[in-house]
């Protein structure tokens, strides 16, 4: 009997020999599978991935930032921050001082201030001149404090906190040049060390001299004195002839100079001109005499206790003497009137009706001028005429 197998079964034995190999792949592309994501899921799953990382770098980011800007403080917040306060401040930036002063109204006031700590710190402050007409020692002179222990001396202070309870210390000084005798502009410079922020800073002192010893003169005293005497204490009034003459003077001028404070000035010079008719010229003053004096010209300088003497030139009129200082300042003037021979005779009457037996003075007055219309004068009462006048008798019952 003859069997015949199906189809499958030749089939079976076609594949048995591949069988395990087979498997094989079939089991692995099983298990490739079981291990891939389904497609919509991969991209859903990749795009929370690329999120979520997204996210923590940001974060990341951030915390390095915040990181960085911590350490950044750190290093810039000094060990004591109030240390920032450290200063030197002025109460001007300008004073005023007169020579030979010391500490005045106009000094300006200086004011240190530190914090730190007692025993620790301390703040130091030098006044130094940085420009001038000449070298002059400033002084940092203590004015006041409570807070701080106070040092140096003269051109140099220092200020520190008194006490471990004190963490800002405060000292005042009165800024000063120290008796200048060199008028001028100053400026001076005030210098810190040992504070943190404290910076420098000028300070212009001004100084004019004292006016008790100027020796600039301002105002004078001047008296007119006829011919060549100098013991007037009051202007007199001179009129004298126009003949010319250098050696006898018409009037003498006393001058005497003062300052602002009225304080005599004895080592400054004047000038003194002359407009109208005249000559000037000047000689020293002993008290008794007048030496050396001579007509000199219209315009001089005259030594500080000299005189000043006016000559006639041979003109007539009126002259004008005015009086200045070295400074051209006018102090003071005077006047002198020159006359010439006389050239007109003008009478007024005074009284026309005349009465009695007794003399009778001022009737008429008389005016004698000259040539240039100067009225001369003489030693001689000015043209006064008296006339002596005899009443007749008059019959009784006229009138």
């Amino acid at each position: 009997m003859q069997f015949h197998l199906p189809s499958f079964l030749r089939r079976v034995r076609i594949h048995g020999g591949e069988f395990d190999s087979s498997a094989r792949a079939m089991n692995r592309g099983e298990q490739v599978r079981l291990l891939q994501a389904e497609p919509r899921i991969v991209r859903g799953s990749t795009i929370e991935r690329k999120q979520m990382s997204t996210k923590t770098t940001i974060k990341r980011i951030a915390l390095v930032s915040v990181a960085a800007l911590g350490f950044g403080l750190l290093s810039v917040v000094p060990s004591n921050a109030a240390a920032q306060l450290d200063s030197v401040t002025v109460s001007a930036a300008t004073g005023t001082q007169e020579t030979t002063d010391t500490l005045t109204a106009g000094s300006v006031l200086v004011t240190a201030t530190l914090a730190g700590i007692a025993g620790t710190d301390t703040l130091t402050v030098t006044a130094s001149i940085v420009s001038g007409p000449a070298y002059i020692d400033p002084v940092l002179a203590f004015k006041e404090s409570t807070t701080a222990t106070i040092g140096g001396s003269g051109a140099v202070a220092t200020v520190a906190p008194k006490s471990a309870s004190v963490t800002q210390a405060t000292g005042k000084f009165n800024l000063y040049l120290n008796a200048p005798t060199v008028a001028g502009t100053y400026v001076v410079k005030l210098t810190p060390t040992g504070g943190v922020n404290a910076v420098s800073t000028n300070v212009t002192i001004t100084v004019t001299t004292k006016a008790l010893l100027s020796t600039v003169a301002t105002s004078a005293t001047s008296f007119l004195n006829v011919g060549e005497t100098s013991s007037a204490t009051a202007d007199a009034v001179v009129t004298a002839g126009k003949a010319a003459s250098t050696t006898v003077a018409a009037a003498t001028i006393k001058v005497t100079l003062k300052n602002a404070s009225a304080a005599l000035v004895t080592a400054e010079s004047f000038t003194a001109t002359v407009s109208g008719p005249g000559l000037l010229g000047s000689g020293e003053d002993t008290g008794t005499t007048i030496t050396g004096p001579s007509a000199v010209g219209r315009a001089l300088t005259v030594h500080n206790g000299h005189v000043l003497q006016v000559f006639p030139d041979g003109t007539s009129g009126v002259s004008t003497i005015t009086i200045s200082s070295a400074a051209g300042l006018v102090l003071a003037t005077e006047t002198v009137t020159f006359f010439g021979d006389a050239a007109t005779i003008v009478a007024t009457v005074k009284k026309p009706v005349l009465g009695g037996t007794s003399a009778v003075a001022g009737v008429l007055d008389i005016v004698v001028k000259d040539a240039s219309g100067v009225a001369v004068a003489s030693t001689r009462p000015a043209a006064e005429l008296i006339v002596i006048v005899d009443t007749p008798d008059v019959p009784s019952g006229n009138t």
